[in-house]
């Protein structure tokens, strides 16, 4: 399972909106829910990559249009935004087994993610832990204008 978003954290586009806050809050959300499924063993989590050496921070994505509040259609005309955390699992060609155990850890997700919102926990996740989720090496970030290599030259943002 990866855990991800199209607008990477620390990337060039979430540390921008609301003052960095959702970069955050997104970190918190996905550093919340690697720390709760790590106990499990199975469960295999790491960072969304769209593969290669760059992560993804397109303002394309469903996700992105979320936290950038976009007004598609006139759908969303108060421009409401919120911090948002996808769960990438892969599904092809795997066995019965192997396909029971990607939904059950989908599931242990969702639970964990949704019991820390109730409970508050996941707002006093260390956001630096999202930076532990093992992840592939990356030069930079894939936007949607095209590459953007050696962002952030400051290092991550916290």
């Amino acid at each position: 399972m990866s855990l991800g978003i199209s607008l990477a954290p620390s990337g060039p586009t979430l540390p921008g909106i609301r003052g960095g806050e959702y970069d955050i809050k997104a970190r918190q959300l996905q550093g919340h829910v690697y720390s709760e499924l790590k106990k499990y063993g199975y469960v295999n989590i790491d960072r969304y990559s769209v593969g290669g050496p760059r992560e993804i921070d397109i303002k394309g994505g469903v996700t992105s249009a979320a936290m950038l509040g976009l007004n598609h259609n006139g759908l969303n005309p108060t421009g409401h935004s919120h911090p948002m955390v996808f769960f990438e699992t892969y599904g092809g060609s795997i066995g019965q087994k192997s396909r029971g155990k990607a939904v059950k850890q989908n599931v242990l997700g969702v639970e964990s993610l949704l019991g820390g919102l109730v409970e508050g926990e996941v707002w006093n996740t260390d956001p630096m832990i999202w930076h532990s989720i093992p992840h592939e090496a990356y030069i930079g970030y894939l936007t949607d204008t095209g590459p953007l290599d050696g962002w952030p030259a400051q290092g991550p943002v916290v």
